[in-house]
């Protein structure tokens, strides 16, 4: 080796035993042939403790295996290495370091020689690890003061796995039904749900949730004394950045009071119709009927002519308005006792005027109903009532219809009344509006189904004929049980 060659190891040296890194380098096959100084005073042992594999004696024992595993992996491959271990310092305590290694390569690109240097990072990753433990500390607090809130909100809020499986209720929501945390996790609603709102429940849970679609339902829950009330549910999704559902939110609401109060005033509506229509039948209509029969005597003294024949016409008009008038007051003093009294009613309509027509124009009228008979709310039937009887006097009176069909559905998700025929139909411009030359009263039956809460849907086809249907959701339509 010359004289310059000799100077420029010795520098090379000198720069390794005096920069702050422990530095080291191993033959081909991983033994270590070389350490700084500065890993002797890091470690108070000579620098022949580290030559060949013996450096894994001051490894943590803990950390040896993975760090020795690691190193071989790197000889196969030929690969750098990274690792983190903890190193044994002089005054007995381990230290975190950062070890990095990286091959070189002779011309025949076979592995010369393996250099390698390390870093004490103990103080920075003691810091770091502080800061997760404070980020920690933080998170559960936050976590916490979050939990004790949803706790105390006056609301019953719970959430769901993305398969619609119950895995939280606050604290209100155990009160209300009297149950501990550990029977709500999958919580089981035919445990809760009155036995005639579950069907109902089930078939929005089956269609929404797969969907994706949020969930907006009313029904009767069994409070933790035993009553059941009725409450209303909102539960919606949450979806992650790929448009995937990860969790489900939900609310309720005990509205029990509330609807008792629409009730009281919806039943204050229909007494004080019925006070009106009593009063109306018991006073104009009879006074009417009664002048209608004074110029009917008066009409009978005149003899033929334009005058009599004038005065006719008057009567008969006169006596259709005090027809639609009697039909109109009945609409308002319908009750609701029994389910059958609106089916009855609208029946009994349909076939008095089927008779009035009995002159061979006269449509075929049919009345049919599909599921159990359930009673309204008397409110509810009164509004049904009405909308059904405008239905059938159209249809009688304007549709020129052959057949005139009246449909009654009761299920446990929705009460619907269809009217149908298959007379001239209406146009379009008339549903759209609402009313119309003619009079059909579209408008006024889709406010009155508003009143319902219910929706008024009105299809019709020029030549072909009309469908007026009403539906209205089960816990706007039937009389609590």
């Amino acid at each position: 080796m010359t004289a310059a060659q000799n100077r420029t190891v010795d520098q090379c040296r000198d720069v390794m035993n005096a920069i702050p890194v422990y530095v080291w380098s191993a033959m081909p096959d991983g033994t270590v042939d070389f350490v700084n100084p500065q890993w002797e005073q890091y470690t108070g042992l000579p620098a022949s403790a580290a030559f060949g594999w013996k450096w894994r004696s001051v490894i943590h024992s803990d950390d040896v295996e993975r760090f020795t595993s690691a190193w071989q992996s790197s000889l196969r491959n030929r690969a750098p290495l990274e690792q983190e271990i903890r190193v044994h310092r002089h005054d007995g305590i381990y230290r975190w370091w950062l070890i990095r290694c990286t091959p070189t390569f002779n011309t025949r690109v076979e592995v010369a020689k393996w250099y390698g240097a390390g870093f004490d990072i103990d103080d920075r990753k003691r810091a770091q690890e502080e800061l997760q433990r404070q980020d920690e500390i933080i998170r559960k607090s936050i976590e916490q003061e979050l939990r004790d809130t949803i706790d105390a909100i006056p609301v019953l809020c719970g959430t769901m796995s993305s398969d619609g499986n119950v895995d939280f209720f606050n604290r209100r929501t155990l009160e209300y039904y009297g149950l501990r945390s550990d029977q709500m996790v999958g919580f089981n609603w035919k445990d809760v749900v009155h036995p005639d709102d579950l069907p109902r429940l089930l078939i929005a849970h089956n269609k929404c949730f797969p969907a994706g679609l949020p969930i907006d339902i009313e029904t009767r829950c069994k409070r933790g004394d035993g009553e059941y009330r009725w409450l209303i549910h909102r539960i919606v999704p949450r979806y992650d950045d790929n448009g995937i559902i990860v969790k489900w939110y939900g609310t309720s609401f005990d509205i029990e009071d509330r609807k008792r109060a629409e009730e009281a005033v919806l039943e204050q509506r229909v007494l004080e119709r019925t006070r009106i229509a009593r009063e109306l039948h018991d006073t104009l209509l009879q006074n009417f009927q009664a002048t209608l029969l004074m110029l009917g005597a008066a009409k009978n003294l005149l003899d033929e002519g334009p005058v009599k024949e004038r005065l006719e016409h008057a009567l008969l008009t006169a006596d259709r308005a005090i027809s639609e008038g009697r039909d109109a007051i009945q609409g308002l003093r319908l009750g609701a006792e029994k389910p059958e009294d609106l089916i009855r009613t609208l029946h009994t309509l349909g076939e008095s005027l089927a008779a009035i027509q009995a002159d061979g124009d006269s449509p075929v009228f049919h009345v049919e109903v599909s599921g159990l008979p359930m009673c309204l709310f008397p409110s509810v039937s009164h509004e049904v009532s009405s909308i059904g009887g405008e239905a059938i006097r159209n249809a009688f009176r304007h549709a020129q219809a052959r057949h005139v069909q009246v449909q009654f559905r009761y299920s446990a998700e929705e009460f619907a009344l269809a009217v149908i025929d298959d007379g001239i139909g209406i146009d379009p411009t008339v549903l759209t509006k609402g009313v119309g030359e003619g009079h059909f009263g579209v408008a006024g039956m889709r406010e009155r189904a508003g009143i319902a809460n219910g929706e008024l849907n009105s299809s019709s086809e020029l030549g072909v004929g009309t469908k007026v249907e009403l539906r209205i959701p089960a816990p706007h339509a039937y009389l609590t049980p």
